[in-house]
């Protein structure tokens, strides 16, 4: 038996041999193979072999002991072996049921795990190989030798379950899938709140009356969810007056209801294809908010002076009951613009003719002092019966969208303009310059030009550069500079927008489809009647940008799975379109006829193609010496190869 003196004598050895090994915590990170890498704390990055990676999930907390390893050219590689499981975060994630043998698995949809999970008999709950699963792990393979097992929480159907596709992302994304079913708590206040709005009648004559006012909306034909109405004027110094009348949620929502906490939830209303989960309860956004043709409304209304070069002048803002004149639809309004008298009642003519051409001056006035960003061209589904693509439309952007875009923009800078002036808690949409790491790269691009020497990260510098390029039509050069920014971002810093090319920037014209657009109306109509108003946190703010970019992010991988689905009949045809990305590889390509996007793999064993990183080409020679350079926005023809149906990627090939 050993002593007291001999087991500390142990114990110190234990401890000495510890000391003297790199022992450190980190980060799991997987790849698409089998092994894996650590991203310690101290920022080195670990590899982690095969036998290792089976052991631990993506994400895991880990303390690993670290050993330098060398391949006789190179040192400062290290690998990592586990010692001790800190945290494991993933608990839930969705897959497909797949059968190897008499194995049954689920083949987890998380871009950093490649190998399947274990699912036993009892775990399985009725569901069929093929169906898509929302999935708890059940025995962490850290603590049993490397096998994982999962259980089935919920089966959300197979590839022909209508709607599987919004239903899938709405999972992997933890967006609830169905906001009606969320509403349901806030239905009977939502009701409440409704019946009291229909009981009002010529609503609040504490506010201003301005139901006599010719409003009208323009918005696509099916929208039910119409949050602004826009009228204008004639002013005294021969400019114009523009008023947007927005719809109120605050105004009949108490801060303290549960209907607003889950809007924050959300944070925005999802348009997945034929499936909307709204913000509010479908009662609220659809009816008594809505800015019906004929009801009396409660509205925020911005009342904005432009001279006759499309300068803002003067600007208020009012609490006021409203009443549309007018719904009207953009190609009602476009077919009118185009000729068509009859395609409007005739008692609009005036107002939209006025409209137009207040819009044309004012878009050129921001094409002269701020900056107008690409069209890009939108796409519409037409679905079937069973909520899957039957043909894909072109969306064409027409005169009536210039109206609606130029006085929602000018409501927003209004808006932004007087958070910062008034020094108030606004929900500010900001947009910074160039990615740090990216800086390098953006002076070695714009080393030869004259705008080499401003600073993209000011607003005045960053607008003279983009324009001096577009007055050389610089275009490539320009999309390659674009895609060096950072992403815009909700801030309550008053933080310009550069993007556009704006001073400050806070949207208001959405609240009952944006969060932030409904909290920052609260703010205004807060100091316009003085009264308090609770402020935005950065936390708040932080979960807001969070959730509106799963909420994108599941919306677009939804249209691409049921692209994909489309596509399959489209197999070996040729498509136009434009590069959208350009790396060592290949290129990205985007289709002009449905906007679907799949890549062109260029380099193999008999094409070496050299791949400019700063100018972002990728320049093929072929046996005569002649030289193919591909890159961003130039037009290309291609043919759909193949559709991988698992990882829904898209694969051309160049024709030509």
């Amino acid at each position: 038996m050993l002593d007291i003196s001999a087991l500390q004598q142990l114990s110190q050895l234990k401890q000495t041999i510890r000391d003297n090994r790199d022992i450190a915590t980190g980060t799991v990170r997987g790849t698409q193979s089998r092994f894996g890498f650590v991203h310690l704390d101290d920022g080195r990055d670990a590899f982690l072999a095969p036998e290792q990676m089976d052991r631990v999930l993506p994400g895991d907390r880990v303390e690993v002991i670290v050993n330098e390893i060398s391949d006789g050219k190179q040192s400062g590689k290290f690998e990592a072996n586990l010692e001790q499981l800190i945290e494991s975060p993933l608990k839930q994630f969705v897959g497909k049921y797949v059968v190897r043998g008499q194995g049954h698995f689920v083949a987890p949809d998380l871009p950093q795990l490649s190998r399947w999970i274990f699912l036993p008999p009892k775990a399985r709950k009725h569901a069929a190989p093929g169906d898509y699963l929302l999935c708890s792990i059940q025995q962490h393979p850290f603590h049993s030798q490397g096998k994982a097992q999962a259980g089935v929480d919920l089966n959300l159907g197979s590839d022909d379950s209508a709607g599987i596709e919004t239903k899938y992302m709405c999972a992997k994304f933890d967006i609830p899938f169905n906001a009606v079913k969320l509403h349901t708590d806030n239905n009977l206040e939502a009701e409440r709140i409704h019946q009291s709005l229909v009981n009002a009648n010529a609503g609040d004559t504490d506010w201003q009356d301005l139901t006599a006012l010719d409003f009208v909306t323009i918005d696509s034909a099916n929208t039910q969810d119409m949050d602004d109405a826009i009228h204008i004027d004639d002013a005294e110094n021969g400019g114009v007056i523009i008023r947007v009348a927005i719809a109120q949620p605050s105004s009949v929502i108490p801060d303290s209801s549960e209907i607003l906490a889950t809007a924050r939830q959300l944070a925005n209303t999802l348009y997945f294809p034929g499936n909307h989960q709204t913000m509010l309860p479908e009662i609220l956004s659809h009816q008594s908010l809505s800015l019906i043709e004929g009801a009396i409304r409660r509205a925020l209304v911005v009342k904005m002076h432009f001279d006759q070069t499309g300068a803002m002048g003067e600007v208020t803002f009012e609490r006021a009951n409203i009443q549309s004149k007018g719904r009207l639809n953009y190609q009602q309004v476009a077919n009118y613009l185009r000729g068509e008298k009859a395609a409007l009642n005739p008692s609009h003519h005036t107002c939209i003719d006025a409209l137009f051409h207040w819009s044309a001056i004012r878009r050129e006035w921001r094409a002269a002092n701020t900056l107008i960003m690409d069209d890009r061209a939108d796409y519409e589904f037409e679905l079937t019966d069973t909520q899957k693509i039957a043909a894909i439309h072109i969306l064409a952007r027409t005169p009536a969208h210039q109206i609606v875009e130029e006085a929602m923009l000018a409501a927003n800078i209004a808006a932004g303009e007087f958070f910062a002036r008034e020094n108030l808690p606004g929900i500010f949409s900001t947009h910074a310059g160039p990615k740090p790491e990216r800086l390098e790269t953006l002076q070695q691009m714009l080393a030869d030009q004259p705008e080499a020497s401003l600073d993209a990260n000011t607003l005045e510098g960053y607008v003279a550069l983009v324009k001096g390029l577009e007055s050389r039509n610089e275009q490539r050069l320009l999309s390659n500079f674009r895609r060096q920014l950072q992403p815009g971002q909700l801030r309550l810093e008053a933080e310009p927008h550069l993007g556009l090319g704006f001073k400050h920037y806070a949207t208001i014209t959405s609240p009952i489809r944006r969060y932030h657009d409904l909290y920052n109306q609260q703010v205004i109509c807060g100091w316009l009647a003085n009264q308090s108003y609770a402020s935005a946190s950065p936390e708040v703010v932080t979960a807001l940008q969070l959730a509106i970019g799963k909420g994108r992010q599941a919306v677009k991988q939804a249209e691409s799975w049921l692209v994909c689905q489309y596509l399959q009949g489209f197999i070996g045809q040729e498509f136009t379109g434009q590069i959208s990305m350009v790396n060592s590889a290949g290129v990205g390509v985007r289709l002009d006829a449905n906007g679907a996007e799949g890549f062109v793999l260029v380099r193999n064993r008999e094409c070496k193609p050299a791949f400019d990183p700063i100018a972002l080409t990728l320049t093929i020679s072929n046996p005569e010496g002649v030289d193919t350079v591909l890159h961003l926005d130039a037009n290309v023809k291609v043919k759909l190869d193949s559709i991988e149906s698992d990882t829904r990627k898209i694969n051309f090939s160049l024709v030509g």
